[in-house]
């Protein structure tokens, strides 16, 4: 009976230590008053910059802009599409360059600041046009 019950008592750490390392305390995200939270949005949304095409099968997030708003890259929040700055024009961006909202809101900042920065110089390399949108 002795054995038992060490087993069982192992078996409840084990399975607190399961329960507790599922669940981390994730940081608070601000995602504008024009944002909200996604579960697993397009990795590629509208911005001012880009269109929202093709993208890959990737969760992008954890914040998108809601309804009637896009990104502006710039500002790093949603915005009216009139509100976008007149001198961009909407251009197509390729499926291997998609523009990741991971870098809208304060998600990523708080968990891996250099990735941050890698996605920072994507963005700034990808603004010139690709492929002007005749719409």
């Amino acid at each position: 009976m002795h054995k038992l019950h060490w087993k069982y008592i192992c078996l409840v750490y084990h399975l607190l230590g399961i329960v507790g390392s599922a669940s981390p305390e994730q940081p608070e995200v601000d995602c504008t008053v024009n944002g909200t939270l996604a579960l697993c949005p397009s990795p590629c949304p509208e911005t001012c910059e880009f269109l929202s095409e093709t993208c890959t099968n990737e969760c992008g997030g954890p914040c998108v802009c809601k309804e009637g708003y896009i990104i502006d890259g710039d500002l790093r929040i949603c915005v009216l599409r009139s509100d976008c700055p007149a001198e961009l024009r909407q251009t197509t961006i390729p499926l291997h360059y998609p523009v990741n909202i991971k870098y809208f809101g304060s998600y990523l900042i708080h968990n891996d600041s250099t990735d941050y920065k890698s996605w920072e110089v994507r963005i700034r390399t990808i603004r010139k046009p690709i492929a002007l949108n005749e719409d």
